[in-house]
């Protein structure tokens, strides 16, 4: 419990520091995060740096990228809101990528194999190692099933359910915070908007449900011949693993 703790103590001060370093050191001091998360104000750390010459859109949006997969998701979603945000902050928002760097073999194979419960030359015909896409929660594979048919494998990152719970712990406190606290909170429901989020991201991490998401949209559109939804293979298709059908083409 204290080890815990102690993780969320840091990542919440990592997250102020990452803000403050990129010009959001004196709002967080005024809403009273730095009291708050017992932060001392004099920090050199909290130096606002180069980067307090650029807009507000820009500076978040470097921000949420140095922050990772949970604070991407969040400048995503936010990007998709011009009645809390200006155009200027929504369009900074919109380039949000999520591209990061991927990660080895050896772990996409130990989640495949955990998740679906055999050695992955047993599950795969063929299997590229080379990812051909790296996002925040997961990374696409190009394989082949023992039937031979040709389809692509997205993996979920190892630890990230974990991580992005501790980030949204950390959210929900600061947004409780700042509700009860501020008279911003009292204009706008931050709690609210932290569990609409958590919600959207739970989504995310449930790979099943995007199965069946596609599944949804192909009967929606059976009659219409100009969209092409792949067919999920659920035998090879877990909350962390989803299987397709590959499809070839621009």
């Amino acid at each position: 419990m204290a080890a815990n703790r102690h993780r969320k103590f840091k990542r919440s001060r990592e997250i102020v520091m990452v803000f403050a370093s990129h010009g959001f050191g004196t709002l967080m001091d005024r809403l009273g995060i730095l009291k708050y998360l017992k932060i001392e104000k004099q920090s050199n750390e909290l130096s606002e740096g180069e980067s307090s010459r650029l807009s507000i859109g820009e500076r978040l949006r470097l921000s949420f990228e140095e922050l990772g997969p949970t604070f991407i998701k969040l400048g995503q979603i936010m990007s998709t809101r011009p009645d809390l945000l200006p155009h200027d902050i929504i369009h900074e928002l919109e380039k949000l990528q999520d591209s990061v760097a991927p990660f080895p073999m050896n772990e996409v194979q130990e989640v495949i194999e955990l998740e679906l419960g055999d050695k992955l030359e047993n599950i795969f015909k063929e299997f590229r190692a080379e990812p051909i896409a790296a996002a925040s929660i997961g990374q696409v594979h190009r394989a082949k099933l023992l039937s031979g048919k040709d389809v692509v494998v997205k993996v979920q990152r190892p630890n990230i359910e974990k991580n992005i719970s501790l980030d949204l712990g950390i959210l929900k406190d600061i947004a409780d915070f700042v509700d009860n606290r501020t008279r911003l909170g009292k204009l706008y429901s931050f709690s609210k908007m932290a569990e609409e989020f958590e919600t959207t991201l739970a989504n995310e991490l449930n790979f099943r449900l995007e199965g069946e998401n596609a599944e949804t949209f192909k009967v929606n559109f059976k009659d219409d011949d100009s969209v092409i939804v792949p067919d999920i293979s659920w035998i090879h298709t877990t909350n962390r693993v989803i299987t397709m059908e590959e499809i070839k083409g621009v």
